[in-house]
C-alpha cells in the first residue's frame, strides 16, 4: 500500500521569517494554526498543502513524496533548512557574544525560552 509522506522541514525551510502571517492570510487561518501544522502538531489538507505550495511557488512534488508500507521514512536533508538553520545559529552566537553570557548561563536561558513558549501556546489556544 503507498502512504504519502510530507515534508514539514523542507516546507518550514521555505517560509522566510515574518513570512508566517502573511501565508497565514492566504490560507485563511490563524498564524498559529499554521505554524502547528507546519510543526506536524495538526493535520493538514490536500487543499491546504495546495495553498502553500501555491503560495511559495514551489512544486506539491518537491515536499510530498509516496512510500510503500516498509519504506524507511523520508529524511530531511534539505540545503536551505541546513543553511537556515546555521544562519540562525551564527545570529544567536553573534548576541549571545554580544551580551557577554558564559556557558554557565545557557540553562537558565533555555528556561526562559521554553517558560515564553508555553505560555505563548498557551494563549494561542485560548485564541482558537
Amino acid at each position: 500500500m503507498k502512504t504519502a509522506q510530507v515534508n514539514l522541514a523542507f516546507l518550514r525551510g521555505h517560509v522566510k521569517h515574518g513570512q508566517m502571517t502573511q501565508l497565514a492570510n492566504k490560507l485563511n487561518m490563524h498564524p498559529n494554526t499554521l505554524s502547528r501544522k507546519l510543526r506536524g502538531d495538526r493535520s493538514m489538507t490536500i487543499d491546504e498543502l495546495n495553498g502553500i505550495a501555491k503560495a511559495l511557488r514551489i512544486g506539491v512534488d518537491e515536499f510530498i513524496a509516496f512510500k510503500e508500507d516498509g519504506d524507511q521514512p523520508i529524511e530531511d536533508d534539505n540545503p536551505l533548512s541546513i543553511a537556515r538553520f546555521e544562519e540562525a545559529a551564527a545570529e544567536v552566537r553573534q548576541r549571545y557574544d554580544a551580551a557577554g553570557y558564559t556557558e554557565s548561563d545557557i540553562p537558565n536561558i533555555i528556561a526562559k525560552v521554553r517558560s515564553q513558549m508555553r505560555k505563548e501556546r498557551e494563549n494561542a489556544s485560548k485564541e482558537a
